[in-house]
């Protein structure tokens, strides 16, 4: 009966280095599978990596590690590591500090260490099961967008990857079986189809988003329910409008603004771009009631459901303006 050998992963990980770059790695905007499609508890790359990495390496310091494995190793590794590799401990300390190392974005395609990686997941899996004709397998039931099963092929292991989300099957294909296969070409095609979409889409939806004076195209509408005012003497329409921001990040403030116009008994909004936040009006309705920006009268939040119960919702939409940033409005 074989004795068993404990891998990697069982006896030690540089985690604090492993981390590290999985923060970072978060943080990458271009040609990372996490811009592929926004996914829920993404995991990152860089511990998925290093934790598949150390799950298919056996410790070298073990008594049962085979040493067929141990003169690969000691082969491989001296590509990036020096020191005395023939000591066991010496040699784990090796394979440790490349498992960190790689786990960073930038040397996840580094062909030096790709190959060496490699290298290495196959001499494990030739010296632990006798097979040389096939590769070690990696499975993940639940893949989600599919980071594990992405890191096992990448290190050379075979993938099997599954997920009861129908999203998330599209992805996994897309990520393990279309972009290995086709490539660029693959790209050419989304743009192409994409395209394609998007100008008969425009052609079916132009009716609906009309060309603004300076050429711009809103892509959405606001609407707000309404009521009447029941100050005395008034009766405007009063728009329900509890949020005035549109955009809100530190450098780049958009909101609304309004106005009461006493002649026509509207309520009119505009676009502006505040300084800082205490430049927003109160909002139109706060715990439900509603207070009137022309006449100041603040309608009980039980009037308020009354009248909207009345009719229906009060839903209408309101002449908000659009938004725009560039030559695009949103």
């Amino acid at each position: 009966m074989n004795q068993y050998c404990k891998r990697l992963i069982e006896v030690d990980l540089p985690i604090k280095k492993i981390s590290e770059h999985s923060r970072r790695d978060q943080n990458v905007k271009k040609g990372h599978l996490h811009t592929l499609h926004v996914w829920w508890a993404t995991r990152p790359l860089a511990a998925c990596r290093a934790v598949i990495l150390a799950s298919l390496l056996p410790d070298p310091a073990d008594p049962q590690c085979p040493e067929e494995f141990r003169k690969k190793a000691i082969k491989v590794i001296k590509q990036v590591r020096g020191g005395n590799l023939e000591n066991p401990l010496v040699l784990r300390k090796a394979l440790l500090d490349f498992i960190a190392d790689f786990s960073a974005w930038e040397m996840s395609n580094h062909q030096v260490f790709l190959s060496i990686a490699r290298e290495l997941v196959q001499a494990a899996h030739i010296a632990l099961s006798g097979e040389k004709d096939s590769r070690p397998l990696v499975v993940d039931p639940f893949s989600g967008i599919g980071s594990i099963p992405f890191e096992a092929l990448r290190v050379g292991a075979d993938a099997f990857a599954s997920d009861l989300n129908p999203v998330a099957v599209t992805l996994l294909k897309t990520a393990l079986e279309y972009l290995p296969a086709y490539g660029t070409r693959l790209a050419d095609a989304v743009r192409k189809w994409g395209d394609w979409v998007r100008e008969r889409a425009a052609e079916e939806l132009k009716e609906f988003y009309p060309q603004e004076p300076d050429g711009s195209i809103p892509l959405a509408y606001t609407w707000a329910r309404t009521i009447r005012c029941e100050g005395p003497g008034c009766g405007a329409e009063v728009p329900l409008v509890g949020l005035l921001w549109l955009y809100r990040k530190e450098k780049n403030l958009v909101a609304l603004r309004y106005h009461g116009n006493k002649k026509t008994k509207q309520v009119e909004f505009e676009i502006f771009k505040p300084h800082k936040e205490t430049e927003l009006q109160a909002p139109i309705v706060r715990r439900f009631a509603a207070t009137c920006p022309i006449c100041g009268y603040t309608t009980p939040y039980k009037r308020v459901r009354e009248q909207l119960k009345a009719k229906g919702g009060g839903t209408r939409d309101i002449p908000l303006p659009n938004v725009k940033t560039k030559n695009r409005t949103v």
